[in-house]
Parts: structure tokens; C-alpha cells; sequence
């Protein structure tokens, strides 16, 4: 241990990347239960909502459905994923200061690759995704960018 933090290995994740008001966004893939298209009429949120863009979209466009890991009724609505692709928590940065107001939307970090920036969302603490889905702090399985999974780190 250096400086009160351990040192772990970094691990790989792979992300779910779409895109969606102009931004890339990536989803670990550990925390999505399932993915089916968007017009199946069971109750949803669109992504934009739950990022506090939402006004005046034209939602014709959201083609999926994402079912979180540990929310149960509630899907979160996506435009067609733009692809799977693998991370390495060591290419992971942290939110500067000045966007930490991010995180109420489950923002934890942001992924440089190659020359685009993909926005990390972590579901589990949104906080209007917990409000209408009745729940409190969800017991989730974001990764730490320090290196590992919180439900993978060692004491």
C-alpha cells in the first residue's frame, strides 16, 4: 500500500459504446442484464432523460432497450449501440473537479481513445434512474479506476 491507496492490476472491461447528443457514451457490460429493441412497450427511460438533456428530443431514434443488472422495471432506452469494445481500467480517467456534478448522473470517468472521448455511465448511481425505480444507493458493480472491480479488490 502507497499512500493509503493499493496498488492493483489493471483489469480489461469490456464497454458498450453508443452515442447519443453529440457524445459517446460507455457502459460496462458487467452491469447489463439484457438488450432487446426499443418498441416493446414495457416502461422505459431514454438515456438523454437520465442525463438531463432531454428537452425537445425526437426519440424516434432509440432503437434499444438496456436492462440493468439489480433495477428491475424499469429499461433504460439507447440509440443502436455503436459497438463492444474492450478497456483497460489503467486508460481510465478520473472526472476533473469542475464536472463532478456528473456524477448525480453517473458519470465516474471518461475513456481517450484513439481521438475520441467516451463518457463513462455507471446506472446504478443515477440518481433519477433510483428515483423511478424506487431505489436507493444499488449495490452495483462499478469498477474502480484504480484498477479493479470493488466487488473483485482484495483487503
Amino acid at each position: 500500500m502507497r499512500n493509503g491507496v493499493s496498488a492493483m492490476k489493471p483489469i480489461e472491461l469490456q464497454i458498450l459504446i453508443f452515442s447519443s447528443e453529440g457524445g459517446k457514451y460507455g457502459v460496462d457490460a458487467e452491469q447489463i442484464a439484457g438488450l432487446a429493441d426499443g418498441d416493446s412497450g414495457e416502461a422505459g427511460v431514454h438515456f438523454s432523460q437520465l442525463m438531463g438533456v432531454a428537452e425537445g428530443n425526437d426519440y424516434s431514434r432509440w432503437a434499444k432497450r438496456l436492462w440493468i443488472k439489480n433495477i428491475a422495471g424499469m429499461a433504460v432506452l439507447v440509440p443502436e449501440p455503436d459497438e463492444v469494445a474492450v478497456c483497460s481500467t489503467a486508460d481510465i480517467r478520473c472526472l476533473p473537479t469542475v464536472l463532478k456534478a456528473a456524477v448525480r448522473h453517473g458519470v465516474w470517468g471518461f475513456w481517450i481513445r484513439e481521438e475520441e472521448i467516451i463518457i463513462l455511465v455507471d446506472f446504478h448511481k443515477n440518481e433519477q434512474l433510483r428515483r423511478l425505480t424506487g431505489g436507493e444507493e444499488i449495490a452495483g458493480n462499478r469498477t474502480d479506476i484504480a484498477g479493479g472491480r470493488k466487488d473483485e479488490q482484495q483487503s
